[in-house]
């Protein structure tokens, strides 16, 4: 296994490409900071607690209301299951994530499985705001997730559709008000110095430069210069908010160069733009080079990770079921779920008591899987619901399920 996370994925990622490339399939799995089960499934009342039975009957008697209004209006029992899926993975975060390769190895006679474990988290380009489950945080820390080491040196990412956004609309800056502002001594005291610099300067030949002492004053002395004066250009070309010192610089140009120079800082700003998204694209270089490849894609009762990966990696989920399928293939044109076939397979699913993964991998027989050299740490070690371990597992079964079918 390879713990990858931010200090070592630029190092990790040409490895990891490369392995991608030349694998048969790729098994995959993601831990979330939650599952919303309410929107998953509707249990009957069991509890001895007659106040809590009457909710959950109460929460049953909601949900079959709203089941019926959707059938009468044409909505297939799968494309309510799906809207209720996605409901709850728009809620909630990926952590880690778990992809394993297995590339056939002509002269060991086997798989090689390259299991890799990403802990991911965020950018900070477009602000996150998502819902921990308290029994899946204490679930998660029973089995030694760290939640430090993803808050510090989790991969950043940057969906697709964040990225496009940047893209085109720089941060999402909003206007300020600035009626709205208590004390506007600073910013009228910096407009009288440049009224004051505008007429010592009659041949625009140089440029100011106004200090602030925080972001919020320098976005406003930008917003008001460039709104005043038809003549003039703001931009800040500093920011240290350590040393709390914001630099904003001020030029004057001649009427004629001005359509020129807004080409120039066009130019700019989308470059600027452009770098901040090729740095925040992170861990999502990983889902473009799986898509690239169009290799098998493996997981374990992966319905609600695949959701994931798309709403988080890609765009947000699509309202309609028939859509998001037809997106999924175009990304992932083959996926197979070991769960799925363990539980519907005629072969399997009389015979086993479970089709959890824990239970096919113990049950089924035996499969000689080799691990690569450098992977070799979950050769020693049992790490049920690290993603990595998972992912691994997950590859194992469905060769398993394969080799019993085969024979």
């Amino acid at each position: 296994m390879v713990d990858v996370s931010s200090d070592n994925f630029e190092q990790i990622f040409p490895i990891f490409s490369e392995i991608i490339q030349k694998s048969d399939f790729v098994s995959i799995d993601c831990e979330f900071t939650g599952i919303d089960l309410k929107s998953l499934v509707s249990t009957s009342p069991t509890s001895s607690d007659p106040q809590q039975s009457s909710e959950q009957s109460s929460e049953q008697q909601q949900q079959s209301s709203e089941q019926n209004v959707e059938k009468a209006i044409g909505r297939t029992q799968e494309q309510i299951n799906y809207s209720r899926r996605r409901h709850s993975v728009s809620k909630f975060m990926v952590f880690q994530f778990g992809i394993c390769p297995f590339v056939w190895d002509e002269k060991q006679n086997s798989y090689v499985s390259y299991p890799f474990n990403f802990n991911v988290y965020p950018d900070e380009s477009t602000e996150k705001f998502f819902v921990c489950s308290s029994s899946t945080l204490k679930f998660l820390a029973e089995n030694r997730f760290d939640f430090n080491k993803i808050i510090k040196k989790g991969i950043t990412y940057l969906s697709h559709q964040d990225a496009d956004f940047i893209r085109n609309k720089g941060t999402g800056s909003r206007s300020i008000d600035f009626s709205a502002i208590d004390n506007k001594k600073f910013f009228y005291d910096k407009l009288e110095e440049i009224m004051e610099w505008m007429s010592d300067n009659p041949d625009y030949s140089s440029f100011y430069l106004v200090k602030c002492a925080n972001s919020f004053q320098s976005l406003v002395i930008c917003q008001e210069i460039t709104t005043r004066f038809d003549e003039l250009f703001a931009e800040i070309i500093e920011k240290d908010f350590e040393k709390r010192l914001f630099t904003v610089k001020v030029t004057r140009i001649l009427p004629e160069l001005q359509k020129e120079y807004l080409a120039f800082l066009d130019k700019k700003e989308l470059e600027l733009r452009e770098e901040k998204v090729s740095k925040a694209i992170g861990f999502r270089k990983c889902l473009d080079s799986l898509s690239e490849s169009k290799k098998l894609i493996v997981g374990h009762n992966m319905f609600l990770d695949i959701l994931h990966v798309y709403d988080k990696y890609f765009r947000s989920l699509p309202n309609d079921l028939g859509q998001f399928k037809v997106e999924w293939k175009t990304l992932f044109p083959k996926t197979v779920d070991t769960k799925h076939i363990a539980h519907t397979h005629y072969h399997y699913r009389d015979k086993l008591k479970s089709t959890s993964l824990s239970f096919l991998h113990e049950y089924l027989s035996p499969v000689s899987i080799k691990t690569g050299k450098e992977f070799a740490e979950y050769e020693s070690k049992v790490l049920f619901h690290e993603a990595g371990y998972d992912a691994k597992i997950t590859g194992e079964v469905f060769l398993k399920l394969l080799h019993q079918h085969n024979n």
